[in-house]
C-alpha cells in the first residue's frame, strides 16, 4: 500500500462540504428514498500503524469468516481522494458506489493532526440511474472539454468507453453528492474509557468539530441519557442539544466493531432536515 501522510483535507486544498443547515430538504428526502445505506457502511483506518489497517467497521462490512487476529486493509486507491464514484460489479449487477474519505482527530492527544480516517461507502445505483441520459454528441463534447483541461491530446473515444454516469456540473447528481458530503461533515467517535470505571466518552472528532472546540466539552452530550442505547449494538437516531450553544440537532449513530474494540460513529445533522433512516 502506498504510504499516505496524515494531512487534513484542508491541507490538500480540498473544499470542505458545507454545513447541513444549507442542505436542500427536498433533495435529501429524495436521497433517503432511493439510497439504501445512507449512514450505513463505514470503516475506520489507523494512520499510526504500518500499512494503515482497518481497526473497526460497521456490521455490514465485517466479513463473517474473519479470524480473531486477522487484519484487514482497504484498497489504497480509496485513500487518495476525499470522494469518488466508481462502478463495482456485484454478481450480475453493476453498482455505482460513492466512497467518502475524511479525517479523524484524536482529542485525547495534543496534536490536531488526524490519527485515523473514516471511509464511508454509499450505494448511488438507483439515484444515478434516475439521471437523464445524454446523447453521443454531448458526451463527446464533455470528453473533449475534459481532455483540454487536462492538457491531453484529443483522441476519439472508443465506442462504449464514454462514462454513462458522468457527473455534470450543476446536475442533480452533483448536488446529491454534495448533500451526502455535507451529511458526513460533523462526526465523532464514542468509545469506552480504558480506566477501571468503564464510561462512554468522545475519543475522536471531525476537523470541523475539533476546530469548534464545542465537542471537547464534557457537557457536550448527556451520556447518562444515551447509555441505554449505547449498550445495545444497533444503530439509533436521537435528538441532542448542545449544552452551551443550545442548538438542537439529530444524532445518527452507527455501531462499529473489530478485534477487541467496539465503538460508535455518530453524525450531527441539522434538526430541520427530514429523516434519513426509515
Amino acid at each position: 500500500m502506498t504510504p499516505r501522510t496524515a494531512l487534513s483535507l484542508a491541507d490538500e486544498k480540498i473544499h470542505h462540504p458545507t454545513s447541513t443547515d444549507e442542505v436542500e430538504p427536498r433533495l435529501l428526502r429524495r436521497l433517503a428514498e432511493v439510497v439504501p445505506n445512507l449512514f450505513g457502511s463505514f470503516c475506520i483506518i489507523d494512520l499510526q500503524l504500518p500499512g494503515y489497517p482497518i481497526r473497526v467497521t460497521s456490521h455490514d462490512m465485517l466479513p463473517v469468516d474473519l479470524a480473531p487476529d486477522e487484519v484487514l486493509f482497504l484498497d489504497s486507491s480509496h485513500l487518495g481522494h476525499p470522494y469518488q464514484v466508481e462502478t463495482v460489479s456485484n454478481e450480475s449487477r453493476k453498482l455505482e458506489i460513492l466512497s467518502i474519505v475524511a479525517d479523524l482527530v484524536d482529542i485525547r492527544g495534543s496534536s490536531a493532526q488526524p490519527s485515523h480516517l473514516v471511509v464511508g461507502q454509499v450505494d448511488l445505483t438507483e439515484f444515478m440511474g434516475s439521471q437523464p441520459e445524454l446523447d453521443e454528441d454531448v458526451w463527446l463534447a464533455i470528453a473533449y472539454e475534459e481532455m483540454d483541461k487536462a492538457g491531453v491530446r484529443r483522441t476519439y473515444p472508443r465506442p462504449g468507453s464514454l462514462p454513462r454516469n458522468l457527473i455534470l456540473k450543476g446536475s442533480e447528481a452533483e448536488r446529491g453528492i454534495e448533500v451526502i458530503r455535507s451529511l458526513h461533515r460533523d462526526y465523532f467517535i464514542i468509545g469506552m474509557s480504558d480506566g477501571e470505571t468503564k464510561e462512554f466518552g468522545i475519543t475522536m472528532v471531525s476537523p470541523t468539530l475539533y476546530a469548534s472546540k464545542e465537542v471537547r466539552s464534557k457537557d457536550f452530550l448527556d451520556f447518562e441519557r444515551l447509555k441505554s442505547q449505547l449498550n445495545i449494538p444497533q444503530r439509533f437516531v436521537t435528538r441532542v442539544q448542545w449544552q452551551t450553544a443550545g442548538q438542537r440537532d439529530k444524532l445518527y449513530c452507527v455501531p462499529m466493531s473489530g478485534p477487541h474494540l467496539v465503538c460508535w460513529l455518530c453524525f450531527l445533522v441539522h434538526s430541520h432536515l427530514p429523516e434519513i433512516w426509515p
